[in-house]
């Protein structure tokens, strides 16, 4: 679950600092999708 979060830590940074709402919503969407796929492919 740490390794998902770390998409939630750049979709904050890049909404801070960049001022895209829209990619800091692409970075916020790897977290949906790092979870669904740990259910298939284990976390190392």
């Amino acid at each position: 679950m740490l390794i998902a979060a770390i998409c939630l830590v750049d979709a904050l940074a890049v909404a801070l600092y960049a001022g895209g709402i829209l990619l800091a919503c692409i970075c916020a969407s790897g977290y949906l999708l790092t979870r669904l796929f740990q259910m298939f492919i284990p976390g190392t």
